[in-house]
C-alpha cells in the first residue's frame, strides 16, 4: 500500500463531521503534553534558553555540537557522549537509520500491537514491516517462537529489528531476557537492533526504574541503536532535539556513526539554538517530567477505580502515556469508538495499533486535564453498560 492511498475511515469522518459543526470533543488521544494545561509555567525561561547570542553564529556539525552530545550524556548516564548523534526528531531518527543500514526492498521487524509511524516511516524509504506479536497474560511480553518465525519468513532480507521500550501503546518495557534474545538473533542474522526508548523515563514505579538500563548498555553482540529526545523525556515536542545511541563491536559502531555521519551532513536539519542550550532544556525537562508523571499516575488511578467491577478492563502497563482498555466486543472497536464519538468522546479503537484479531481494545492518553478524563471515561462507562 502506498502512502498516497490512505483514506479516512469512518471514524476520522464522524470526528471530522463533529469539528465542522463545532460540537464540543473530549480528546482521549491527545499526545501534545502543551495542550492539556500542566501548570509547567516556564514559558520565559525557554524562551530566554532559545535566544541565546550565540545562535547568531552558525557552526554546524554533523553529529550535533560536542556540547550538546555532552549533556545529553551527563543526563543520561548509560550513554556515552562519542557514540551519539543528534537529529530532529525521532522520526528523523528512523529514518537515518533506515538509510544507513538498508536498501529499498529490505526489510525491518517491528512489534505489533505498536504506534503505526513505524510502518509509515519504513514505506517512506521503500523498505517492508513483517511483524512479531507482544502476548498479553497479565502483562505484555515478546512471543518468543512467532519472533523466531518472523525472523525466519524474512530471513536474508532484515537489516534491523525494531523494540519499543516501553511499548506505545502496551507500556512494557524491553526486559533484560529479551533484550538478550533479540540481541543474539539479531547478530545471527547480521542485522541491527533499534530500540526506541523515547517514553523511558515515565515509568509507573519509579523504584523499579531506577534499575533499568538503556538498551545501549545491554548490548552485546549486535549493533544496538537508542533513540531518545526531549520531546517525550522533557515534555518538549515543540524543541526538536532528538539523540541516536550506538553501542556493540566496535568495529561495527564506528562505520555505523560513520556514515550516519554522511546522512546527517546531507541533510544538516538540526537547529543550532536547542543544541546550544540543550543543558539548559533538559535541567527544565526534570520539572516537566515531573508534572507529566504526575499528570498520567493520577489518572491511571482514576481509570482502574472508575473500571473496578465494570465490563472495560485495564490491562497492566509498567510505563508510558498511554492505558489499554480490554472491552465487550458488541458490534466492534469502531462501533463503540462512533457511539463515543456521538456522545462527544473520542478514543482510539485498538485496531489502529495492529490489535486486530486479539478480542475488542480501545487506547486512552493519560495525559488530558482530569475533569475531562473522569467525564470522558464515564461516558465510556455508560456506552458499555447501555
Amino acid at each position: 500500500m502506498r502512502l498516497a492511498d490512505q483514506q479516512q475511515n469512518a471514524l476520522a469522518l464522524a470526528v471530522a463531521a463533529r469539528r465542522a459543526r463545532r460540537e464540543a470533543l473530549l480528546d482521549l488521544t491527545v499526545s501534545n503534553p502543551t495542550e492539556v494545561a500542566l501548570p509547567f509555567g516556564d514559558a520565559d525561561d525557554i524562551a530566554a534558553a532559545l535566544g541565546c547570542h550565540e545562535v547568531a553564529h552558525y557552526q554546524p556539525h554533523p553529529r550535533g555540537l560536542a556540547s550538546a552530545r555532552a549533556a545529553v550524556a551527563a543526563e543520561h548516564t548509560d550513554l556515552a557522549s562519542d557514540r551519539l548523534l543528534l537529529c530532529s526528531c525521532s522520526s528523523e531518527a528512523y529514518s537515518f537509520l533506515f538509510k544507513v543500514l538498508s536498501r529499498p526492498g529490505d526489510v525491518v521487524l517491528a512489534p505489533r500491537p505498536s504506534y503505526p509511524l513505524i510502518e509509515h516511516l519504513a514505506l517512506l524509504d521503500g523498505l517492508s514491516v513483517v511483524s512479531y506479536p507482544l502476548r498479553y497474560d497479565g502483562s505484555w511480553r515478546l512471543d518468543r517462537d512467532a519472533f523466531a518465525a518472523a525472523l525466519r519468513e524474512a530471513e536474508g532480507r532484515v537489516r534491523a529489528v525494531i523494540a519499543v521500550s516501553p511499548n506505545n501503546p502496551s507500556g512494557n518495557y524491553l526486559a533484560d531476557d529479551e533484550q538478550q534474545l533479540l540481541d543474539e538473533a539479531c547478530a545471527r542474522a547480521g542485522c541491527a537492533l533499534i530500540v526506541d526508548e523515547v517514553f523511558f523515563d515515565y515509568p509507573r514505579d519509579p523504584a523499579e526504574h531506577d534499575a533499568r538500563q538503556l538498551a545501549t548498555a545491554r548490548a552485546r553482540d549486535a549493533l544496538t541503536f537508542s533513540l531518545g529526545g526531549l520531546s517525550k523525556s522533557c515534555a518538549l515536542p515543540q524543541v526538536k532535539l532528538s539523540w541516536i545511541a550506538a553501542a556493540g563491536p566496535s568495529d561495527q559502531v564506528e562505520r555505523a556513526l560513520s556514515r550516519l555521519e554522511l546522512v546527517s551532513d546531507t541533510y544538516l536539519t538540526l537547529s543550532t539554538a536547542p543544541q546550544l542550550c540543550a543543558q539548559r532544556l533538559l535541567t527544565l525537562g526534570r520539572t516537566r517530567r515531573a508534572l507529566v508523571a504526575g499528570r498520567v499516575a493520577h489518572n491511571r488511578r482514576s481509570l482502574e477505580q472508575r473500571c473496578a467491577g465494570s465490563a472495560v478492563t485495564p490491562l497492566h502497563s509498567e510505563a508510558g502515556w498511554s492505558a489499554m482498555l480490554r472491552v465487550p466486543e458488541l458490534d466492534g472497536e469502531e462501533a463503540l469508538c462512533l457511539a463515543l464519538v456521538e456522545r462527544g468522546v473520542l478514543a482510539h479503537p485498538g485496531y489502529f495499533f495492529d490489535l486486530d484479531g486479539a478480542g475488542a481494545h480501545l487506547v486512552v492518553s493519560l495525559l488530558p486535564k482530569q475533569q475531562d478524563f473522569d467525564a470522558g471515561i464515564e461516558q465510556l462507562l455508560a456506552s458499555v453498560a447501555r
